[in-house]
């Protein structure tokens, strides 16, 4: 599963829009529960440190 999938699936699944709550890293993506707007999940680049 990519990126974009994993996207559509918890739009999907769980009913919510994901946003993007970083000005400097609009490729991040934080989804809130309906009710009391906690994360559950985020989608986010990780630079390798090698």
């Amino acid at each position: 599963m990519n990126r974009n999938e994993f996207i559509n699936y918890v739009q999907t699944a769980y009913g919510v829009k994901g946003d993007n709550p970083w000005q400097k890293d609009p490729e991040s993506t934080v989804f809130r529960h309906i009710g009391n707007r906690k994360w559950f999940a985020i989608v986010m680049r990780v630079k390798d440190q090698v």
